[in-house]
């Protein structure tokens, strides 16, 4: 049987982009638009090629390189914008020369925009040319991160403060998703974050979440969440169990808590094929919000409570059980999200914050943290006086 003329152009990309891996693999980051040109040139005659990177608060597309004269692209608007919130492949002018936007991500975890124009027209396999160049794209900026700068710059339209320079550089994708789990997290104000802090693992098996408060601002909060962080990297990846992580994480904080002060924090393990039998530890932490089909609640308050990290008296932070189902969301954040209020006005408290999810419970978890944090920064309607986190689980049905 002939192969169909997506199915080559599938073969053909795939065999390209191996092709140009290995090409970017020695390569500066100046090669990466004229290697992909070529690249789709296997498919299609391209008139023009250009990547637009989102800023690290996800409000505007810019292009990179960096052109001063050209002025940024909105995410709310347009068809790039569009392409960036909903990872839909988006194409225009199709009578003639048409164009082409794909998301350029790796595992969900966006960072910009592929915008192609060919010269003629734009069949399936070219789109399929298209996007499979963004999602190599999305992991060589994902690599690329960690030994250039090129990207990181481009990427801040302000400068960044150092405690917010040592977060970010803790951090593991902003998002992840496989068949078993999708999960996304946020942090603000982008650049001048100093003590909140999240991390995650999903193996085969399990998927184990943390969110970390550091007592504090500034630089030291920022050097005692970074503690936290490392602990429980440490615990994990020894393979000690959640009531072990917690445990240590607990004593590594607490052997400096005279100079350096406390942690709040909340660990979650899912087992992947049984989410019933999750657990918590919630150390002087916010409880989580569980959406479940059309209602939301938060966690009864008992589970999993402890003392935060680190703090030398009180009952010490244990798991406790929590009940999850196929299909449902969980939603963790820091106390800088419902605190978060205008000079003079109320808190956005936890009702706003309930129905600001029921209204994006349709959308995936990086859309919806994207406009959740969105919602705080337009509460607050000013530079944020505390970090803001969320962090937002979604099980498969």
């Amino acid at each position: 049987m002939a192969p169909t003329e997506e199915g080559a152009g599938a073969l053909v990309i795939e065999g390209t982009v191996l092709r140009l891996l290995r090409s970017l693999n020695r390569a500066g980051p100046e090669m990466v638009l004229p290697m992909l040109s070529l690249a789709i040139e296997q498919i299609t005659s391209v008139r023009s090629l250009a990547l637009y990177l989102a800023d690290l608060e996800e409000e505007r597309l810019d292009p990179w390189p960096p052109d001063p004269s050209a002025d940024p692209t909105l995410v709310s608007e347009g068809p790039m914008g569009l392409a960036y919130r909903t990872g839909a492949t988006q194409r225009w002018n199709e009578s003639g020369p048409t164009t082409i936007a794909a998301v350029v991500s790796t595992r969900r975890h966006r960072v910009g925009v592929l915008r192609v124009e060919t010269k003629g027209g734009a069949d399936r396999a070219t789109v399929r040319a298209v996007e499979d160049a963004a999602t190599a794209l999305g992991y060589l900026i994902a690599t690329g991160e960690r030994w250039t700068d090129a990207f990181h710059v481009a990427r801040r339209a302000r400068r960044m403060t150092l405690p917010a320079e040592i977060q970010w550089s803790l951090l593991p994708l902003a998002t992840f998703a496989s068949d078993d789990i999708e999960l996304s997290g946020a942090l603000e104000p982008a650049y001048d974050v100093g003590g909140d802090a999240f991390d995650y693992a999903c193996g085969s098996d399990v998927a184990t979440i943390g969110l970390f408060d550091a007592m504090g601002h500034g630089l030291a909060s920022a050097r005692l969440s970074s503690l936290a962080i490392a602990a429980f990297r440490n615990a994990r990846r020894r393979g000690d169990d959640l009531a072990a992580q917690a445990r240590f994480l607990h004593e590594e904080v607490a052997a400096r808590f005279e100079t350096e002060g406390f942690v709040t924090g909340l660990l979650v393990e899912i087992p992947l094929g049984s989410p019933e039998r999750s657990r918590i530890v919630r150390a002087g932490h916010p409880p989580p919000i569980v959406h479940r089909d059309d209602r939301a609640w938060p966690l009864d308050p008992s589970a999993g409570r402890g003392v935060p990290f680190g703090m030398p008296y009180g009952d010490r932070p244990t798991p406790g059980s929590l009940e999850l189902n196929p299909g449902d969301r969980l939603v963790v954040y820091s106390d800088g999200v419902v605190d978060a209020r205008p000079d003079g006005g109320t808190h956005l408290g936890i009702a706003a914050l309930s129905e600001h999810l029921r209204r994006v419970r349709s959308l995936p978890p990086r859309e919806a943290t994207r406009r959740i944090v969105k919602a705080v920064r337009d509460h607050r309607d000013a530079d944020l006086l505390d970090d803001a986190t969320v962090l937002i689980v979604d099980l498969p049905r």
